[in-house]
């Protein structure tokens, strides 16, 4: 199992354990100014520290693999082509976008104008929910 996993499966445990202990009364959960504020109490702190190794695993595992592999997979696509220009072929193709929203203001990037556009779509539709929410 991949470094990767393991983290995910760490965060994912913290999480749904924060939550049990919310069901239960031990972990409270409360809104500062827009800011969500997770508290409690004596076994409060094992979710926590869950989530915040789960977090760095999968910060590290990239770094576990950064090594030359004797082995590169070539999908069937590019079987025809050389390993060296299989490998920058398959690089050239990759494509990115994101969306961070600080309050209200969205900040959109990518190299890839249909992802921009779905960003764009995404940080729409979250600002109309904003101002749904708070005008009602």
């Amino acid at each position: 199992m991949n470094l990767f996993r393991v983290g995910s499966l760490l965060v994912l445990a913290g999480i749904l354990i924060l939550i049990a202990m919310a069901a239960i009364g031990i972990a409270h959960f409360a809104l500062f100014v827009i800011f969500p504020v997770i508290y409690g109490s004596g076994l409060s702190i094992i979710p926590f520290l869950l989530i915040f190794l789960g977090i760095v695993v999968m910060f590290f595992a990239p770094f576990r693999y950064s090594g030359n592999s004797e082995r590169v997979f070539i999908p069937p696509e590019y079987e025809w082509m050389n390993e060296e220009e299989a490998v920058k072929e398959k690089r050239s193709e990759k494509h990115y976008g994101g969306l961070i929203m600080i309050g209200p203001i969205p900040i959109i990037f990518g190299n890839d104008r249909n992802l921009i556009y779905i960003s764009i779509a995404v940080a729409i539709l979250i600002i109309l929910v904003f101002i749904l929410y708070y005008l009602r």
